[in-house]
């Protein structure tokens, strides 16, 4: 009986020790949010427009906020996107930005025609 109690005694310490630990773990673990979620979506579309967009991800990460800005390269439908994704909470941490050349031959012209743009 004496045994058992300390068995159970000391695998419930255990038991209690690992998941403060687990717990600790969880909340040191850094969330790094990736401008490819946004480029991914951007990415179904047929069409892109020259401009300055912006959003948020809802209820996934509150916090976050994005914003892309796109511009035609070539008169072809060559289009190169800056993708940012801003900290809303201010801090030490800095934006995460992210550039990515698209081919959307069926785009309306954008104001520039022919020539390299920039």
């Amino acid at each position: 009986m004496i045994a058992c109690f300390v068995f159970f005694l000391v695998a419930f310490a255990l038991l209690q020790l690992t998941t403060r630990s687990l717990v600790a773990a969880k909340s040191l673990r850094k969330r790094v949010v990736d401008p490819g979620m946004v480029a991914a979506e951007l990415s179904i579309t047929n069409r892109l427009e020259e401009g300055t967009f912006s959003g948020d991800f809802g209820e996934i990460y509150p916090e976050y906020s994005w914003q892309y800005r796109v511009e035609e390269v070539e008169s072809n439908g060559l289009f190169k996107v800056e993708f940012e994704v801003v900290p809303r909470g201010g801090g030490n941490e800095t934006p995460t930005r992210m550039s990515a050349l698209f081919f959307r031959p069926g785009s309306p012209p954008g104001a520039r025609s022919g020539g390299l743009a920039r």
